[in-house]
């Protein structure tokens, strides 16, 4: 109008690539050439992606090798501030059922850039055969009970009376020195990893096919990128 100060336009505002995604508002400061002052000409990221659950499990595992069996060890992930005091692994034979290994667990995780850590204990003396794996907190509950070469059923312990989740891979006597069974894939869960191997050994460190961190997800959409009238001016006092 007339009394419209000189240097003042109509203006859209908002976030988005299409004309539907403004709205019209003014009059404001002129930006001519330029995006408008609270205008933003992209798509929407929407809301970040999920952080998942930071839960803790056995992330990698050697138990197996030609000739006599070195380097053994078991390899956990788990929530960043975690101290392992009080926990234990008991590895339960496959034959009677029985706990014929117990390890003290110690050590903290330290956050490696997605709230998850990573911590390798060596364990020599590993069976080869079907045997099992259990992670037993401080409370003596079982957080998880994994297996290699079959299903285990414990009559022992904690696990008394669980039965394994059997691994989909193996070592055997074939198996090269410095090899290990490894999860893969990226995420934060347990369960958004599958079991691979064998392949080369990282204990200690996220795995060769490993991305701990919360999976992106696809881009948001681009939308329309159509032509529209974005600001104007014409009336001033």
């Amino acid at each position: 109008s007339g009394d419209t100060a000189e240097g003042m336009s109509l203006q859209l505002f908002g976030t988005g690539l299409c004309m539907g995604d403004f709205t019209w508002d003014g009059p404001i400061r002129a930006t001519p050439g330029l995006p408008n002052t609270l205008q933003v000409l992209g798509a929407d990221p929407g809301p970040p992606a999920d952080d998942g659950c930071r839960e803790l499990f056995v992330n990698e595992l050697h138990y197996a090798n030609s000739g006599a069996d070195l380097n053994e060890f078991v390899e956990l992930v788990g929530p960043a501030g975690l101290n392992l005091t009080g926990y234990q692994l008991h590895f339960i034979n496959g034959g009677d059922g029985k706990v014929y290994k117990r390890v003290d667990l110690n050590g903290t995780f330290v956050d490696g850039g997605a709230g998850l850590g990573v911590l390798s204990f060596t364990v020599p003396g590993i069976q080869n055969s079907r045997d099992g794996i259990a992670l037993i907190n401080k409370w003596s509950y079982v957080e998880q009970f994994i297996s290699y070469e079959g299903v285990v059923t414990s009559v022992d312990g904690p696990a008394n009376g669980t039965a394994s989740v059997p691994l989909p891979v193996y070592e055997s006597g074939d198996t090269a020195e410095g090899m290990s069974l490894q999860l893969f894939g990226t995420g934060l869960c347990m369960g958004d990893f599958t079991w691979d191997g064998p392949i080369r050994a990282t204990p200690g460190l996220p795995n060769t096919l490993q991305v701990l961190g919360a999976d992106p997800g696809p881009p948001a959409d681009d939308g329309c990128r159509e032509l529209f009238v974005n600001e104007l001016h014409y009336a001033n006092s």
